[in-house]
């Protein structure tokens, strides 16, 4: 995440990079990269408002844009925190894991700036990559998991494969070797 962070920043030239991940319907930022000190920091979660109005407009679309928040018509409590944490344009992109969206990804600077249909895709494109990222590690979780599970059974489980000549063995757990 971090390594990603950077990387846009550096290409698309923004003073902040955000992961939020939505945690049990409340987005918490995992990761806020500052391009301008070249230091991670890890946040909290966010305002309820922010929440509903991000989950409602994720579902919707593929990325949120805002190209100046002091000329944007934004609610008031949203408009204060732009202000105070002197961010003046943002984009945001969705990250969709199996359908749902788990997090987001968020570029933000203390300058106006018109997002390009580039910046759009290019951030896109990060999402999509850091959805592949956490299925991986999820896959690799099940497989300790699985691993685990089967180094700790009794017995013999395993998995044949069939051609037409013989059988195979496609795996056999630890525990076979104590029965042969």
């Amino acid at each position: 995440i971090k390594a990603i962070a950077e990387t846009a920043a550096k290409i698309l030239n923004v003073e902040m990079v955000r992961f939020w991940m939505n945690d049990t319907g409340e987005y918490v930022c995992i990761d806020e990269y500052n391009a301008v000190s070249h230091k991670h920091y890890p946040k909290t979660g966010i305002n309820e408002r922010f929440n509903r109005i991000y989950e409602v407009n994720f579902e919707l679309k593929r990325q949120i844009t805002i190209d100046d928040t002091l000329e944007a018509d934004l609610p008031e409590d949203m408009a204060d925190v732009y202000a105070r944490y002197n961010i003046r344009s943002v984009l945001y992109c969705p990250i969709r894991l199996r359908g749902n969206v788990v997090g987001a990804i968020a570029m933000a600077d203390s300058k106006p700036r018109r997002w390009t249909v580039e910046d759009e895709s290019f951030v896109s494109s990060l999402a999509d990559f850091t959805a592949l990222l956490l299925g991986l590690s999820e896959l690799q979780e099940s497989q300790r998991t699985m691993k685990t599970l089967l180094s700790n059974l009794p017995g013999m489980a395993f998995r044949l494969r069939s051609s037409s000549a013989e059988l195979a063995f496609e795996f056999a757990s630890e525990g076979s070797f104590e029965l042969t």
